[in-house]
């Protein structure tokens, strides 16, 4: 998605990005299913939360949280795996606090990295 936001043209951004969901986007997601379905915990390496998950749970949740045109809000719809580790890492105790802080209250994060948004 890195090179769409180079498009001046918001037309143009538009559809490359709807492009993107439709095509290498969908792939990334599915391969990403597949890692998920085999893991040995909640997590990428296991029950320990990890540098990893917080990394995938933070492009999943922009991603989600309607914050890029072209990108549908319900994008995870269609993968059920990656739409439950999302919802299970912001259901760990700290980072669901962390988003219902007030302080941190801003259209991507309560759109997109809350638990079931």
């Amino acid at each position: 998605l890195y090179p769409t936001f180079k498009i001046k043209d918001a037309e143009e951004k538009v559809k490359a990005r709807q492009d993107l969901v439709a095509g290498a986007l969908a792939d990334k997601f599915k391969m990403l299913s597949k890692i998920l379905e085999a893991r040995a915990g909640r997590f990428l390496t296991g029950d320990a939360l990890s540098h990893g998950d917080l990394a995938v749970f933070c492009n999943l949740s922009t991603l989600q949280s309607g914050w890029m045109d072209g990108v549908p809000k319900d994008i995870l719809t269609g993968y059920p795996v990656l739409k439950e580790f999302r919802n299970t890492v912001a259901s760990v105790p700290e980072i669901a606090a962390f988003y219902a802080d007030a302080r941190n209250n801003d259209d991507i994060r309560t759109t997109g990295f809350r638990a079931d948004a």
